[in-house]
């Protein structure tokens, strides 16, 4: 037998009864090399996420305290007694997933690029409510898998509301108390999870709170949370009966309240400052408003969709605009 096929037939051998092992050194490899923790990018520029908070989120009083000293007493503490837990509730277009990126944005330089930034969302990640134990194996590889390398590791759930039930139990023993797992600290991570959950409660707390003459800005917190809780363990979703809600392991439900028309307005003008406008008239703001719907009957105070579809609408008045200004220059 030549030199060669004693080699291939030694290579068949190693791969038949180790091959397992291998692909362990492999990815052991690749994650040394291509999935480590980039602590230069690591940056936490807390004042640069105030400063966008306080220019960019309008009618949310709330969630910008909330945020903002969860964040700075998590990421004060040289040994967290846990990892941060923050779970937003809220209509859509009031916020989430605006202060979600933001938060992304003060930590690491690559923003979402970063590979210890993961998001998960429902259609995409856990389509299908036959799949929930194969799903919770994956999650849980996952994290393992990122904080081994990455200690400062943020999981981004978005769309809980959508989630099959029971994949997020798969989540709970990461949240605990305690120093590692396996070896693995995961206390420095941040979980945030976003939903629908719990805002029609939000909704009608706020009403209350309006008719009674309360502004926003003196909302407390302690006027939603215990409310949101009980709701997201109750609705059907990703946290109904969940174990991480039953052992109090988030640490803030933050409510994003409905917005009314001024804060619309606000969102309007900025927008329009995005793409370059520097004069903008009220009429053009209002061309905003009249396609929005607002609710709930009979007072119709608040915005349904918030802000989620002002971007689009100032895209098409300022088409419209240049579209008629240039017929007009043709005549």
């Amino acid at each position: 037998m030549s030199n060669f096929n004693v080699l291939f037939l030694i290579l068949i051998l190693i791969f038949i009864f180790v091959d397992a092992s291998l692909f362990d050194v492999w990815n052991s490899l690749t994650d040394h090399f291509f999935y480590k923790c980039k602590n230069d990018y690591f940056k936490k520029d807390l004042n640069g996420l105030a400063w966008n908070l306080k220019e960019y989120l309008f009618g949310q009083p709330l969630v910008s305290s909330i945020v903002l000293n969860a964040l700075r007493g998590h990421l004060s503490k040289k040994n967290p007694s846990k990892p941060l837990t923050l779970s937003f509730h809220g209509w859509p277009g009031s916020g989430k997933n605006y202060v979600t990126d933001f938060i992304v944005k003060s930590l690491y330089s690559e923003h979402y690029k970063s590979p210890n930034v993961h998001t998960f969302v429902a259609k995409i990640n856990f389509p299908l409510q036959s799949q929930v134990q194969q799903y919770q194996i994956d999650l849980v590889q996952k994290i393992i898998r990122s904080v081994k390398f990455c200690e400062n590791s943020i999981f981004i759930f978005d769309e809980v509301d959508k989630y099959p039930e029971g994949v997020l139990d798969a989540v709970k023993p990461f949240l605990d108390y305690k120093i590692s797992i396996d070896g693995i600290d995961f206390r420095k991570s941040i979980f945030i999870f976003l939903s629908n959950i719990g805002s029609n409660v939000i909704v009608e707390r706020t009403m209350e709170l309006w008719k009674s003459g309360k502004k926003r800005e003196d909302f407390e917190l302690s006027d939603f949370e215990r409310f949101l809780s009980m709701v997201a363990f109750n609705e059907k979703g990703g946290f109904y009966r969940s174990d991480m809600i039953d052992s109090h392991l988030i640490d803030h439900f933050v409510p994003f309240l409905p917005l009314e028309e001024e804060h619309v307005r606000m969102c309007a003008r900025t927008e329009f400052k995005k793409l370059g406008v520097s004069e903008i008239s009220e009429s053009a703001v209002d061309g905003v408003i009249r396609n929005l719907d607002f609710g709930p009957e009979p007072v119709s105070l608040f915005s349904v969709a918030g802000c989620k579809r002002v971007s689009q609408l100032v895209s098409v008045i300022i088409m419209r605009y240049n579209w008629n200004k240039n017929i007009k220059n043709e005549l």
